[in-house]
């Protein structure tokens, strides 16, 4: 679609495509061009249609301006000649960014032994002051949401494998066994608007040490809105994840320091689980999609990782 230079209304010499299961980057110069897959997941995202894919790329904007505002330029749309904003029919939309090296993300510069604590303290002075001013949504700290969000996990898993039932009992008797701190995190004003997707391939570290922030969740607020654990407790399970557990109870330490949030550490293990399971189920639900047996393999390897990690989380409930 946009892989021919002659989509770009500037001198463009190669095109770089980027894919995961839900969009296709463009990497073109200076920016890059990304455009939402016509796909439907289950409850939890839906880019079925032209309309939904323009809405969703609208929020998408708004949203991340939160973070990095100088990332995120404008919608475009692609018109039937596959011109980007040309004077044809409209059959796509996508959103404009600005191009940074992918060298400087946070999982790269982990690859290359390039992190520093004081990069991650920095990191987690920016989430805690996002997390303090952002929307307070204490009606989404209810158990029942809670659980409905730990029952989407599994009623998808299901549909490509058997579910752990040990497991799926731990998580009940947490949230049953728990009420009382599940309400202190709502008065405490701990349910906030978050970011959703806070990984280290969503975080770029610039050599004079800026922290830029961007992709959050912009197609389901039930992913979205939670205890600020849950944004805290994806980066420290990605951490863990990538064998760089000190810099995950670093940040978590840092995190606490700067919101003075003591009492994310009585459920963070509970939001790591949670963050764990998710990725397992989005890899297995690839997997189970997936027709090149190579790929399929290697997508149902990464699935059963982070489930592992999921259910070790739980021997500290």
């Amino acid at each position: 679609m946009l892989l021919n230079p002659s989509a770009y209304d500037y001198s463009v010499e190669n095109v770089e495509l980027r894919e995961t299961h839900i969009s296709w980057v463009f990497l073109s110069g200076d920016f890059a061009y990304k455009v939402k897959k016509p796909v439907k997941f289950g409850d939890i995202l839906d880019f079925s249609t032209l309309d939904l894919r323009k809405k969703f790329c609208e929020r998408e904007i708004a949203l991340n301006s939160r973070f990095s505002p100088d990332i995120y330029i404008n919608t475009f749309y692609i018109d039937d000649m596959g011109r980007i904003n040309g004077s044809g029919t409209i059959i796509e939309y996508g959103v404009k960014m600005k191009r940074l090296p992918e060298e400087y993300l946070l999982v790269n510069l982990l690859k290359e032994k390039k992190v520093t604590l004081e990069s991650v303290s920095r990191i987690a002075e920016i989430i805690a002051t996002f997390h303090a001013n952002t929307t307070k949504v204490p009606e989404y700290g209810d158990l029942k949401f809670i659980g409905e969000k730990w029952d989407e996990n599994f009623r998808t898993t299901a549909t490509f494998r058997s579910i752990d039932e040990s497991f799926r009992e731990k998580v009940t008797c947490f949230l049953r066994g728990n009420r009382g701190l599940f309400q202190e995190r709502i008065n405490a004003n701990r349910i906030t608007d978050n970011h959703g997707d806070f990984q280290s391939r969503n975080i770029f570290v610039l050599p004079n040490h800026e922290v830029l922030i961007f992709d959050c969740i912009e197609f389901s607020s039930l992913l979205r809105y939670g205890d600020v654990a849950e944004d805290v407790g994806f980066l420290a399970m990605d951490l863990d994840f990538l064998d760089a557990r000190e810099f995950s109870r670093h940040f978590v330490d840092m995190y606490v320091k700067f919101s003075g949030d003591d009492l994310i550490l009585e459920n963070i293990s509970f939001f790591k689980s949670y963050r764990a399971y998710v990725r397992g189920k989005v890899y297995g639900f690839q997997a189970s999609m997936e027709v090149d047996d190579g790929k399929k393999a290697e997508l149902i390897a990464m699935s059963e990782k982070y489930y592992t990690l999921a259910y070790q989380y739980s021997e500290n409930w």
